[in-house]
């Protein structure tokens, strides 16, 4: 008798291998996700002239670029991102990108054809971004010894999560993690089964987008004005 595979709980932990075939599509897939909007920026951006007013299109990306990077964030991150979520069954993929958007959103900006800045302020504030985005996703693979979706935000689930008891080594001191290392079952799937899909994508998808986009908004003071940096700037 051959008995039926269930699917895969909603952001249930499932542990695999690095060399996994699991591991390897999700590396592919984090690599290339974003493809849709650098393939949208670079034809705005090298298509479009600066005043252009040819096209609904080149006169929105070049006349209103928070708008612009909007419109990306919400088609490629909250629509797409969702989408491969509930194929997957797991928000995973929000995760590593929550600290690679906004430098990303920052080079959105200083590369606009319309933008004019103070080359020590924004290479200021971009070494900055990269320098955040750097350290938050050593701390995002660490945590995921190193691989790719095995697990989404803990915080998405109403269930405490567990906890890895295992000690670890930290510059020759012995200390546990401070971060779970495994997480339950999302409680929220399972108690509104039929209007998850809806719920995720706000709560998952729409709702990361005022944070990242508004987090990165002194990214685009920084490249539209041109006063010199002065000490006011810290």
């Amino acid at each position: 008798m051959s008995s039926s595979v269930a699917p895969p709980v909603w952001g249930e932990y499932v542990a695999h291998s690095h060399a996994s075939r699991k591991n390897l599509t999700n590396a592919l897939l984090c690599l290339c996700v974003l493809a849709p909007s650098l393939v949208a920026t670079w034809a705005a951006y090298s298509l479009c002239s600066p005043n252009s007013q040819d096209t609904a299109a080149c006169s929105f990306a070049m006349g209103h670029p928070i708008a612009f990077a909007n419109l990306l964030f919400f088609f490629n991150v909250s629509l797409l991102f969702w989408l491969i979520g509930l194929a997957q069954r797991s928000f995973w993929l929000i995760d590593p990108y929550w600290t690679l958007i906004p430098p990303l959103l920052g080079h959105l900006y200083q590369l606009h054809p319309n933008a004019r800045f103070n080359e020590a302020r924004s290479a200021l504030a971009l070494a900055l971004l990269w320098v955040w985005c750097l350290r938050l996703s050593h701390n995002y693979f660490r945590r995921e010894e190193w691989k790719f979706g095995q697990r989404e935000d803990w915080r998405y689930t109403k269930v405490p999560p567990c906890r890895d008891t295992r000690t670890y080594k930290v510059h020759g001191t012995k200390r546990q993690p401070t971060l779970p290392l495994t997480s339950s079952p999302s409680q929220m799937a399972k108690d509104m089964p039929r209007s998850w899909p809806l719920v995720s994508f706000l709560a998952v998808g729409v709702a990361q987008q005022p944070m990242l986009v508004g987090l990165t908004l002194p990214a685009y003071a920084v490249h539209f004005v041109e006063a010199p940096l002065c000490w006011f700037d810290g």
